[in-house]
């Protein structure tokens, strides 16, 4: 009995190790490859968090003499931060908005779905329009693939 409890114990450590290992694992993808709003806020956070502690290092320094060229350099270590952080936008920003222009085509192309009479089940109805879209989507897969979607015109 107590043996198993020790199993039962040792097993419950190893899940937590695990999920701790995981979350962790999770925060840096969210960090090294931002996709939200809220992914972006933390970078945002972080990046002033780092520049106060930076200037507080700086103004606590002995040497007064330096301090005005440790604040420029820390201003510019800042800026490309900054940069950095909105070029990240900027591709998540094309990311999504492929992907947003790719599921209306889908949307588009995909037939109707009516209803039988006395609900004995459905069919699914192709128009001239959902035939057109669906060539259209066949043309714009085609051009996205010789072009990267992140500079194409959506």
């Amino acid at each position: 009995l107590q043996s198993l409890l020790l199993q039962e114990q040792l097993l419950k450590k190893s899940l937590a190790k695990q999920e701790e290992s995981k979350r962790k694992r999770k925060e840096i993808q969210r960090r090294q490859n931002p996709q939200t709003k809220q992914d972006f806020n933390v970078l945002y956070q972080d990046i002033n968090i780092w520049r106060e502690e930076e200037a507080a290092a700086i103004k606590n320094s002995t040497k007064r003499s330096e301090d005005k060229f440790l604040q420029l350099d820390l201003l510019y270590k800042q800026i490309r931060l900054l940069q950095v952080v909105d070029s990240l936008k900027k591709s998540a920003k094309d990311t999504w908005k492929c992907s947003k222009v790719e599921a209306t085509l889908d949307q588009l192309a995909s037939p109707q779905t009516w209803l039988l009479k006395r609900n004995t089940g459905f069919i699914k109805v192709y128009t001239d329009s959902n035939i057109r879209a669906k060539q259209l989507e066949g043309l714009y897969i085609d051009l996205i693939e010789d072009v990267p979607c992140e500079f194409s015109m959506y």
